[in-house]
């Protein structure tokens, strides 16, 4: 029997596998295996994850297109799982030190991405949060308009004076 530990402190029992681990795997299991494999995961529930949540700020150093796939909660723990597009027509690496937003732990399905049009050029990414969901671990995303405009110029605000 699989002893689920959801303390990430040291004084977790030896032999239990921390909870982020448990979710992780269990996502994976559940979007890629047979139904009928999926082991059973006691307290595990499916929770809503909008699929048209904006994930631009996810990866804004590659170019890459991000959606969301599912979610799961553990506890205090959320998995979910983002599919990661290449746009670009070269190989990209994929490393968790270029995501942006606040993880717990991050795991690529693949280590890279294959150029646009290829089989290869599409993954998937499990994100876990603790305490809350993905949609607050993200960071904002920066308006398109120049809030800026809306401000006196320096010539207008000396005659106001």
């Amino acid at each position: 029997a699989l002893k689920l530990s959801t303390d990430e402190s040291s004084d977790s029992p030896p032999g239990s596998t921390p909870a982020p681990v448990v979710l992780t795997r269990y996502a994976a299991q559940s979007l890629y295996a047979p139904l009928r494999t999926v082991e059973a995961l006691p307290g595990v529930r499916r929770v809503l994850l909008h699929p048209d949540l904006n994930l631009g700020t996810l990866l804004p150093n590659l170019s890459v297109s991000a959606t969301a796939l599912a979610a799961w909660r553990l506890g205090d723990y959320w998995v979910s799982a983002v599919r990661l597009r290449n746009n670009s027509h070269h190989w990209l690496a994929l490393d968790p030190r270029e995501l942006q937003g606040h993880f717990t732990t991050a795991t690529f399905q693949h280590p890279s991405l294959g150029p646009h049009g290829r089989p290869s050029d599409t993954t998937v990414l499990y994100l876990i949060t603790q305490g809350h969901d993905l949609r607050r671990s993200l960071l904002p995303a920066l308006s398109p308009f120049d809030a800026a405009l809306n401000l006196p110029h320096p010539a207008s605000a000396a005659h106001e004076q």
